[in-house]
């Protein structure tokens, strides 16, 4: 989840999904998917619909499905992000097509990643997407930074380390969405962007540990403290640690953690005459397959396919 730390250098502004009317928004995929997971899909279905055949997990497809409504109803245009998929628990005889790749428990840790049943329900939407070489909130951060997208939609504060112009974020269960300003986090604290970078640093970030973890205030302190900021960061390499998951890496040093927020892979050329969907929208939903794939391939009964189709038509 990034630096959680930040939450205590940002100044939130409380809005409402209304607001973001008319706005293409970058989504990063893991924070959409688990939202609605969590506040519709798993209450609303039984194990028996949300597991297909008793051992393929399609919590994430049927997650988009129910997310399509609000976008519709809001006028949002959505481009999802996802982060690289490794097929480790490929199901090679897989009698369902589509769902070799299905998580077989706890999906949420899945969310993030494309899942093949969710690719066909997104081009049957004509929604766009983006599987990130490295991380979703990297690829979504630059989409919207080159002005493609007017915000990203992340609970991740790695979006505002590479510099998001815009965040929305939701909390789990908080029925109230913020939204996030980077240059107003950079004026709100007088700091530049390589100090706000040294800060997470030092408070810890997925990349690293750091010794100033729960403490960002000493952090920001002594940061804006240093008179070189070069020697400052010689300084303090020592006391940086790889992040708990690679705990026997070498440790980072300030100027690689730089590197990968500044410089991160993407997958996409954002030249506007590179992109495979060159107009991102939702003009062309097919909706006759979605219903043919729900009820036929993944055999969802025809009462609970209805009422998908319906909610969706009633937006249209």
């Amino acid at each position: 989840m990034g630096c959680k730390d930040l939450f205590e250098i940002t100044s939130p502004e409380e809005v409402a999904f209304s607001d973001f009317s008319g706005k293409t928004i970058a989504i990063d995929a893991a924070f959409w998917f688990e939202r609605y997971y969590n506040a519709v899909t798993k209450t609303r279905f039984t194990r028996d619909v949300i597991t297909v055949g008793g051992e393929y997990d399609i919590s994430q497809t049927l997650s988009l499905i129910i997310s399509v409504p609000d976008l519709l109803r809001n006028n949002i245009t959505p481009v999802f992000f996802f982060d690289p998929m490794k097929y480790k628990n490929s199901k090679a005889d897989a009698q369902i097509p589509y769902l070799e790749y299905s998580p077989t428990s706890n999906p949420t840790k899945q969310f993030h990643t494309l899942q093949r049943s969710t690719e066909l329900i997104l081009k049957y939407l004509d929604i766009s997407y983006y599987e990130a070489p490295r991380d979703a909130e990297a690829d979504a951060s630059k989409y919207a930074r080159e002005g493609e997208a007017d915000m990203v939609a992340s609970n991740d504060y790695d979006s505002v380390l590479y510099q998001a112009p815009t965040i929305v974020r939701k909390e789990p269960y908080s029925k109230q969405w913020k939204k996030l300003s980077f240059e107003e986090i950079l004026e709100r604290n007088n700091i530049n962007y390589r100090e706000l970078l040294d800060t997470a640093i030092l408070s810890g970030t997925d990349e690293n540990l750091g010794p100033y973890k729960n403490h960002i205030d000493e952090a920001i302190e002594k940061i804006k403290k240093a008179d070189d900021l070069e020697e400052f960061e010689r300084t303090h390499n020592s006391t940086l640690r790889a992040p708990s998951r690679r705990v026997f890496d070498k440790p980072p040093s300030f100027s690689e953690l730089h590197d990968i927020f500044q410089n991160p892979p993407i997958s996409h050329n954002l030249r506007r005459d590179m992109y495979d969907n060159k107009d991102p929208s939702m003009s062309d939903i097919d909706l006759n397959n979605v219903q043919r794939y729900l009820s036929r391939m993944l055999n969802i009964d025809d009462d609970i396919v209805d009422d998908l189709i319906i909610d969706i038509k009633q937006e249209l």
